[in-house]
């Protein structure tokens, strides 16, 4: 039976050929263990044989035809033995071989290529070649043969015992992929001895071709397991496959050339096309490879995500339960330095005994500002602030936060300058002690970051334009660079100057501020010219009265 001229074994050899070069080319490019790298000899072992095939059963027999003869024999040896560690390494690519083992595998390849091969010993596999019919021969046997078949057998064989252990013992993906490379290369291993070793032995002859076409049916376990489990991406299977088709067909043109410049033409041909459908098919896999890469990196980022935000909770929780533990003894402390300062157990005259009382008290009150940061922080982290809004004034929370500073602000000598009316309307609806959280840190920066002998404004305002009450709370001090504007509000974040003039800041107070000021509605900003001149903070909550009105338009509207 022929195509386009060509016997049809000869097209069948020539497609197991590419096929199997193909299919080396893609666990080459994708995999570097050990295991692929047998597995990459067997097959490519597999597609040199099928060639040399090719060229041994076609008509006529001459010295090529017993050369091939031989080299067929010898590249079985080899890609047998590259079968057996492929088995021995596949899921074990850390396993030691042991010396004993290798040497007695290895050294008996070498000696049945020396059988092979050997000019001292003529034919000592195969004596003899005839034809028997076109595209068919016959073959004696000398003395080795039994030799080459018993050692060959136990190569493949061994091999299959390694895959098949380990398929007993494996699981998941691993698992999948043993079932298929087991019956796959079982079938064609067995296939391919009974038609070339077994059969021949016992006077069946002229079936040598049907060997390496065995190798097609593990092909398609592969293209099987590819489409079912997803081992790699079909689409890139697909266009390799049709490359492939299309390196086929151009080799097939070389058999069906007319004279040798046309031959020259089409194997040139060919080989371009070849290399460029190679350098093409590296350049996907190695993309397949970076897409695959990312995604899981993308998992393992997913991972480390959600491990990180069980740790943020686990801080969050000790951080919570730490300031809990440390609040009571220090407001005990705090409460009786203040009692001692205030004369209830007694007036104080050792005027160096009233400053050591008056250090614990302002420690114990900085300690507490501190822990109070920390508790806040906890707290907005685990999305459990609450708050209990009521009708505030603005202006008594702003009254209250000076007080707390009020030894502080005497000492250093501060001018504080509060411009807001007495009966002006500053009433928010607000959580007076978070509110006062908010107006201590503004100003605790202020005073960290003034000189002493500073001015301190603060200008309270009812905006009707805006429809919001505004605080702005303005210092003489160090300034804010301009590219510290966009951090400023966020956790532990600090200018530079703030290091040197106060090392034991948190970069916290700030943005506990910004998120009780945004948990009212309101806003919180910073403006500074620049170093040396000064920070203005300025806060703003919507006024509750045109909040309101507006509530009450909306529903009017909603009523109609």
């Amino acid at each position: 039976m022929e195509f386009l001229g060509v016997d049809f074994r000869t097209i069948i050899l020539a497609i197991v050929s590419v096929t199997n070069f193909i299919l080396a080319s893609l666990i080459y490019l994708r995999s570097k263990l050990k295991s692929s790298i047998f597995f990459v000899l067997t097959i490519t072992g597999v597609g040199i044989w099928a060639i040399g095939i090719n060229f041994y059963i076609q008509p006529g027999v001459n010295a090529l035809t017993l050369f091939w003869s031989d080299m067929n024999y010898m590249i079985a040896a080899i890609f047998s033995v590259a079968f057996y560690f492929f088995g021995y390494y596949f899921g074990t690519e850390d396993k030691k071989l042991d010396k004993r083992q290798a040497w007695i595998v290895i050294g008996s390849m070498i000696v049945l290529i020396f059988l092979i091969l050997s000019p001292g010993i003529p034919r000592s596999v195969i004596t003899d070649v005839t034809e028997i019919a076109p595209y068919a021969k016959a073959q004696e046997f000398g003395w080795a043969f039994w030799y080459y078949t018993v050692f060959v057998f136990a190569y493949f064989f061994g091999g299959l015992v390694w895959l098949t252990k380990k398929y007993f013992t494996a699981s998941g993906n691993v698992k999948n992929q043993l079932k298929f490379i087991v019956t796959g290369t079982g079938i064609s291993i067995v296939l391919g001895l009974l038609t070339n070793l077994v059969l021949p032995a016992f006077g069946v002859q002229g079936n040598d071709w049907m060997g390496p076409v065995g190798t097609l049916i593990f092909v398609s376990f592969i293209a099987y397991a590819i489409i079912r489990h997803k081992l790699w991406d079909f689409k890139i299977v697909a266009l390799q496959f049709f490359i492939a088709l299309m390196v086929v067909i151009l080799l097939l043109q070389i058999f069906v050339a007319e004279g040798p410049v046309e031959t020259a033409l089409k194997t040139a041909i060919f080989l371009v096309v070849s290399g460029f459908s190679f350098y093409l098919v590296r350049g996907l896999l190695k993309e397949v490879d970076l897409r695959e890469e990312m995604e899981q990196l993308a998992i393992k980022l997913q991972t480390a995500n959600k491990r990180l935000e069980q740790i943020d909770i686990e801080k969050s929780d000790f951080v919570s339960i730490t300031s809990h533990q440390l609040r009571t003894p220090l407001t005990v402390i705090k409460g009786y330095a203040s009692m001692l300062l205030e004369g209830a157990f007694g007036k104080i005259d050792n005027k160096k005994q009233t400053n050591a009382i008056d250090q614990i008290f302002q420690g114990s009150q900085r300690l507490v500002l501190v822990i109070q940061e920390f508790t806040n922080i906890s707290r907005i982290e685990k999305g459990e602030m609450k708050y209990v809004f009521d009708k505030t004034n603005v202006r008594n929370v702003v009254s209250a936060s000076i007080e707390y500073f009020r030894d502080t602000l005497k000492e250093q000598k501060f001018d504080v300058i509060l411009n807001a009316s007495l009966g002006g309307n500053y009433i928010i609806e607000g959580d007076r002690e978070k509110l006062e959280q908010v107006y201590s840190n503004i100003l605790d920066n202020a005073i960290k970051y003034t000189p002493a002998g500073g001015t301190i404004k603060i200008d309270i305002e009812n905006d009707t334009q805006d429809k919001v009450i505004r605080t702005s709370i303005t210092d003489t001090g160090m300034g804010i660079q301009p590219e510290m504007m966009s951090r400023l509000f966020e956790k532990f974040s600090r200018t530079q100057g703030s290091f040197r003039l106060h090392t034991e800041g948190r970069g916290l107070g700030l943005y506990v501020a910004k998120q009780i000021v945004e948990a009212h509605g309101g806003k919180i900003w910073a403006e500074s010219t620049g170093r040396g001149k000064g920070t203005r903070f300025i806060v703003e909550y919507p006024n509750p009265e045109y909040v309101q009105k507006r509530k009450e338009i909306k529903d009017f509207l909603e009523d109609i």
